[in-house]
C-alpha cells in the first residue's frame, strides 16, 4: 500500500517527510519528488507501507529546510498557519 502527500515549508523548503505507522513512536523517512525550481513551492512524498492485521495509527511530519520538524500539537490556520 502507498501512502502518500504533499508537503510545504514557505521559503525553507522541505528537507524530509517521516512517517510514523505506530502513532509517532517510532518513524522512516518517505520518498521525496525531486526539488522543483523555486524557493516556495510544495514537494511531493510517498511511502511504501505493508500494514499488518492490527490497527494502525499513520502519523506523518515534516522537517523543513533549516531542519525544524513539524510541531505535533494542532493550532488553527488563522492568524499565523496551521501546524501539526
Amino acid at each position: 500500500m502507498q501512502v502518500g502527500g504533499h508537503a510545504y515549508a514557505g521559503t525553507r523548503g522541505i528537507k524530509t517527510v517521516e512517517v510514523s505507522t505506530d502513532g509517532g513512536d517510532n518513524w522512516t523517512e518517505a520518498a521525496l519528488s525531486p526539488q522543483l525550481s523555486g524557493v516556495d513551492v510544495w514537494r511531493q512524498w510517498k511511502y511504501e507501507w505493508r500494514p499488518s492485521t492490527e490497527v494502525s495509527t499513520v502519523v506523518v511530519r515534516a522537517v523543513d529546510g533549516l531542519g525544524n520538524r513539524q510541531p505535533r500539537e494542532v493550532s488553527q490556520p488563522y492568524p499565523n498557519g496551521a501546524t501539526g
